[in-house]
């Protein structure tokens, strides 16, 4: 596609105006040292870190499940949580069908040294059949609103000891947590 004749006219002005003046070819160096500056920039950047939990036992929910880290040292951070499972067993019952965790949020810090702190809600769900020693399959359904404080460095990995509500109950559970090597 040709370009029109005028675009070449206002480009070649401008050029003119800029470099004619000495103020011009400073704003244009300014300009060009501040687009450098933030490119190249060393900064410290967020880091998204990949890890592993276990807990939440003897209850209708996945005892394993994955941990992400989002953040940098000296500044906020973000995790996510996620566990599911088909099949759970605890003292004396089985549960079949489908047993789901993760964070309805998770918000903290991580120190300068590597230590961090948040805090956690997780939400569990679940859908299935579950029967004790010698009983029948019944139906079950139901869900839970877990907070706590996850706490731990990101070296060594951490735990977190949350209070739970469903739909009958209150209890507390928790999980360990521990981040992959980079």
């Amino acid at each position: 596609m040709p370009r029109p004749r005028y675009l070449r006219l206002v480009v070649v002005a401008l050029t003119r105006a800029v470099l004619a003046s000495q103020r011009g070819r400073w704003a244009l160096v300014g300009f060009g040292g501040a687009v450098a500056a933030g490119l190249f920039a060393p900064g410290e950047r967020a880091t998204t870190r990949q890890g592993a939990w276990k807990g939440l036992e003897d209850m209708i929910a996945p005892s394993s499940g994955t941990l992400t880290v989002d953040g940098a040292p000296g500044k906020g951070m973000r995790c996510t949580v996620r566990g599911r499972a088909g099949s759970v067993t605890g003292g004396g019952w089985v549960f079949r069908g489908d047993a789901v965790a993760e964070e309805a949020s998770c918000t903290g810090e991580i120190g300068r040294d590597g230590r961090v702190a948040a805090v956690l809600k997780l939400q569990l769900t679940w859908r299935g059949k579950a029967k004790g020693i010698g009983g029948d399959w019944d139906e079950v359904a139901g869900e839970a609103a877990c907070e706590g404080d996850l706490r731990g460095t990101l070296a060594t990995g951490g735990d977190w000891t949350g209070r739970c509500k469903g739909n009958r109950k209150e209890w507390e559970t928790s999980i360990t947590w521990k981040l992959h090597s980079e």
